[in-house]
């Protein structure tokens, strides 16, 4: 690992030659493969965290987005990622918008996508998962990210919540709830239509508190960064809380392209959620905010614009419970899960 590590700058001016799509699919069946040619060794995976009350080897995850089809978190977790975000998932199969939907920008150690909730839905997304529950090390879990479709209007998206919740709890054996660490309300992509209305003060608090009423799992809700006030945001907070939610993630990639410096235009051309190193600044404010808003106590997941070891320790010492990383595990390998 070390080696590949220290390699991998190298590798990666290769690899970024192919599509990011491509090279993504490309990359997860390697990951798998690696994964089953390593399934009689042993893992070392000691606990060094909880969190929802599980024992975790590790305090650094994988964000949503990249197990979209809940088939790679147990080749993750091999790689030294205790936790990973599958899904998310929907309760129909949607195929996403459009292709081309992911644009690099190197010079910015960012990327740009407007994948648009592609999945398998959820019915065939569990099936995966529970054939990779079986596989993950001891003090590992993941957590499943819900959403709604894209044609479900906002009055009605607590039903596809429920379903997909449904799904997971009507065929859910003991030993597989033990491995499942939340459910992530996903309120917060930027590629769905008026999905992001779902976090202002209209709907927000209806809905995670039908949504958690019905869970067995810890809810967390994933929110965006571009709110218009901080009071907006912390208002979000709030009412998530005061709803009965058992955490919150922040924060989802961003629409403010201006964040892209040199490549702003290319990316508000391309259109989607900028993630990576220009969200960084912003990622870490709103940490330090809803802590605050939050209190002490209430469990929050930091992602967006971690980029390498330094970066994880710095948002667990600005009180993040997990840190979830994305581009920084695309642009700097599989080191940056050694913090």
């Amino acid at each position: 690992m070390k080696l590949f590590s220290s390699l991998y700058p190298f590798l990666r001016f290769f690899l970024f030659l192919s599509d990011p799509e491509i090279l993504h699919e490309k990359v997860g069946l390697l990951l798998r493969v690696r994964h089953f040619l390593r399934r009689w060794l042993p893992y070392k995976s000691t606990a060094r965290t909880q969190f929802a009350g599980k024992p975790l080897f590790s305090s650094v995850g994988i964000a949503a987005g990249y197990d979209k089809y809940g088939k790679l978190f147990p080749a993750l977790m091999d790689l030294g990622f205790a936790t990973v975000e599958t899904g998310t998932f929907t309760p129909y199969p949607q195929n996403g918008n459009p292709r081309p939907r992911i644009l690099r920008l190197p010079s910015e150690h960012a990327i740009v996508n407007k994948m648009g909730f592609n999945n398998p839905g959820i019915e065939k997304g569990w099936k995966e998962i529970k054939k990779g529950l079986r596989k993950i090390p001891p003090n590992a879990a993941i957590g499943i990210s819900i959403g709604k479709g894209k044609d479900t209007s906002l009055e009605n998206a607590v039903d596809d919540y429920k379903f997909c919740l449904d799904v997971i709890q009507s065929d859910l054996l003991p030993e597989e709830e033990k491995k499942i660490l939340y459910i992530a309300i996903n309120i917060s992509s930027p590629n769905t239509p008026e999905l992001r209305k779902l976090q202002s003060r209209g709907y927000i608090g209806d809905l995670v508190r039908k949504v958690v009423k019905v869970s067995q799992f810890p809810v967390l809700v994933k929110l965006a960064p571009d709110f218009d006030t901080d009071e907006e945001f912390t208002q979000a907070i709030e009412s998530i809380i005061s709803n009965g939610a058992y955490g919150i993630i922040i924060s989802n990639t961003t629409v403010n392209y201006a964040d892209a410096g040199k490549k702003a235009d290319a990316a508000k051309n391309f259109g989607g959620g900028l993630s990576g190193k220009p969200l960084r600044e912003r990622a870490e404010y709103l940490l330090q905010l809803a802590r605050n808003a939050a209190g002490p106590d209430i469990p929050l997941i930091s992602s967006g614009g971690v980029m390498s070891p330094q970066d994880i320790q710095k948002r667990l010492s600005m009180g993040a419970n997990l840190v979830q990383v994305y581009s920084g595990f695309i642009y700097f390998g599989p080191s940056i899960a050694h913090y």
